[in-house]
């Protein structure tokens, strides 16, 4: 995945979430959360099973902890796709245009001189902002996130986007949690700069955690899921008109 964007493939598709069953026979439960929380920091979300099989079978047997439920899960990564992703791939969709630079980036091209961002094939970046650790084997509810360092010398802070605690780059962080319910990824901070400093797009990552706070208590049904099947789309700017080119 990560060299995908590399060799030109901007619009990278994990395949169908909960893989290709198309609802029989239903997919594990965890597999089913972890492969759409990876999906979510991708251009495309791609749905056979839907999630109300799910919330369906909750309502005769609930999750023995109630943030683990469909609805929930399903609301808080609804929340990071439209406040946080999406801009980024829109900001970066520009770049990707002008200076045929992926949306999404191995570590390395973050940092080509750091060795570990040479070998680590389980992170990836938004851009150069936003970096995401994804959780890839059954069960795991803690894992070490590398956090790039930057290659002219000057200092980066990573903030993680849940839970708000800030580190240096350039370091391992050991043992982070990452219950079912949690998608982990951190936003690198303005080089140099207090959280006063982060402005834009920047400042939503900052207040992504208080942002979720802020959502709608769950209710007995799954929220409306017609959102999944949109494909990103970019809006058109003065540069597509002067060349002619239609936006969707």
């Amino acid at each position: 995945m990560n060299l995908a964007g590399v060799i030109g493939y901007p619009l990278i598709n994990p395949g169908p979430i909960g893989g290709l069953t198309n609802g029989s026979p239903v997919p594990d439960k965890e597999l089913f959360i972890r492969w759409w929380q990876l999906a979510t920091f991708l251009p495309q979300l791609h749905f056979l099973s839907p999630p109300a099989l799910y919330a369906a079978q909750e309502r005769t047997s609930p999750p023995l902890n109630k943030n683990e439920g469909i609805t929930p899960i399903a609301r808080s990564l609804k929340s990071i796709k439209d406040r946080i992703v999406n801009p980024l791939l829109i900001k970066f969709a520009g770049e990707a245009m002008e200076k045929s630079l992926p949306l999404i980036r191995p570590l390395w091209m973050f940092n080509p001189e750091d060795e570990n961002c040479q070998v680590i094939n389980d992170q990836f970046m938004i851009g150069d902002t936003l970096l995401v650790a994804p959780v890839l084997h059954q069960g795991v509810r803690r894992r070490s996130v590398y956090l790039p360092g930057p290659s002219n010398g000057s200092d980066i802070v990573w903030k993680r986007g849940t839970d708000g605690p800030y580190h240096r780059g350039g370091q391992w962080v050991q043992n982070i949690e990452v219950a079912l319910d949690e998608a982990r990824y951190l936003g690198k901070k303005a080089e140099g700069a207090g959280t006063e400093g982060l402005t834009g797009r920047r400042r939503v990552l900052s207040a992504a955690s208080e942002d979720l706070q802020r959502l709608p208590k769950p209710t007995q049904e799954l929220p409306s899921v017609s959102w999944l099947n949109q494909v990103f789309q970019r809006r058109p700017t003065p540069r597509d008109s002067a060349l002619g080119l239609q936006g969707p």
